[in-house]
C-alpha cells in the first residue's frame, strides 16, 4: 500500500523546463519571458537573442543551462 501511495504522489508532480543562470541562479521561464529586455511571454530560450544577458548579474546567454522546475 505504501508503494502505491508513493507512485501516486510521484504521478501528481510534473516538471517544466526553464533555463537558469549559472552565475546567480536567476531563472528564465518562457512562460514569463523577460519584459524588461523586450522578450515577450511565450518566447522559448533558443529564440532569445544571442546578445541576451542575465537581468540580475549581466552574465551572457551562454551562462544559462537547462533545468527542470518541479510543479505540484
Amino acid at each position: 500500500e505504501e508503494k502505491v501511495k508513493a507512485i501516486k504522489k510521484t504521478e501528481d508532480v510534473s516538471a517544466r523546463v526553464v533555463h537558469q543562470c549559472q552565475s546567480c541562479f536567476t531563472v528564465y521561464d518562457k512562460l514569463f519571458g523577460d519584459p524588461k529586455a523586450g522578450i515577450p511571454a511565450g518566447t522559448v530560450f533558443k529564440d532569445v537573442p544571442t546578445d541576451y544577458s542575465c537581468p540580475v548579474c549581466d552574465a551572457p546567454k551562454a551562462a544559462f543551462k537547462k533545468a527542470e522546475v518541479m510543479l505540484s
